[in-house]
């Protein structure tokens, strides 16, 4: 299910993931469960800004009930420590 788009790049959540909020929801641990979904948003966010940064194009950013994915198009030309740097983004900003 699409959510919005920021800039270029298309935000979505998986089927799998409402259902698992409206779970939550019944469970009365909602609040939680954003939290947490939070996190897992603003990590794979994270991957997304750092690629833009560094010139790659940032296609689609899923979220699934165990995390996240983002669908990253790089230039030609690119080096693998851009490939590293854009990797550790969302472990650092957890981590922070």
């Amino acid at each position: 299910m699409r959510l919005f788009r920021l800039g270029d790049t298309q935000i979505a959540c998986n089927d799998w993931f409402i259902i698992l909020l409206g779970i939550y929801l019944l469970l009365g641990v909602l609040p939680q469960a954003l939290v947490l979904f939070l996190s897992v948003f603003l990590h794979e966010i994270c991957h997304v800004l750092v690629a833009r940064r560094l010139g790659w194009k940032a296609l689609h950013l899923e979220l699934f009930p165990s995390g996240g994915v983002a669908l990253l198009q790089p230039y030609p030309g690119f080096t693998y420590s851009q490939e590293a740097l854009i990797a550790l983004a969302g472990p650092l900003s957890s981590f922070f």
